[in-house]
């Protein structure tokens, strides 16, 4: 699956590459945006290609997570592939590195093609390994998603920024009183 708002920095032109090179490989491409019709005419027959969809109507289907961004900041629909246990195959770019975690939630790869094909015929060939991956993310989403986990992380979050503050704001006033005494 590759989803993603059809634009020259979404790249899905290297999706098309990809398919090209697997030819015995379904691929699903969804978003539509300014390259639409032209990503149409040039997909080879193994690329079935939707307009805009809903997220959860798809994910769920897919066997391999596709990103070939440019730059990426975080994604919500990467988001969504993880917690619904899906491996993701992504070029690295942006926060990608700090998102996934090689061979484990994923894999980042060159812009190269041809590296790209082999990850996904590595995964794909090995049943056993992806649904490891499927089991670890879906274990992993349904504990750091989890109403307590989320509440503890927003008050570590809250306390880091107050103990922050409290340090700036301490380091202000005492600065502010240094000039006095130094003349």
């Amino acid at each position: 699956l590759w989803m993603a708002r059809m634009a020259p920095v979404k790249n899905p032109s290297l999706a098309l590459e990809v398919a090209r090179l697997l030819p015995k490989v379904n691929f699903l491409m969804a978003g539509g945006g300014e390259l639409f019709n032209q990503i149409k005419e040039q997909a080879p027959p193994n690329v079935q290609l939707l307009s805009w969809v809903n997220a959860a109507d798809v994910i769920p289907a897919a066997d391999i997570f596709l990103s070939t961004s440019l730059n990426e900041g975080v994604p919500y629909a990467l988001l969504e592939v993880l917690s619904a246990g899906v491996p993701i195959i992504a070029v690295e770019s942006g926060a990608m590195a700090e998102i996934l975690v090689q061979g484990v939630n994923g894999v980042l790869t060159s812009q190269d093609p041809g590296e790209i094909s082999a990850q996904i015929s590595h995964l794909i060939s090995n049943s056993n390994l992806t649904l490891k991956v499927r089991e670890k993310l879906l274990v992993d989403s349904s504990q750091n998603s989890s109403v307590p986990s989320m509440v503890l992380k927003h008050n570590h979050a809250y306390k880091e920024l107050l103990e922050e503050y409290s340090f700036h704001h301490t380091t202000i006033e005492v600065s502010q009183n240094f000039p006095d005494s130094a003349t």
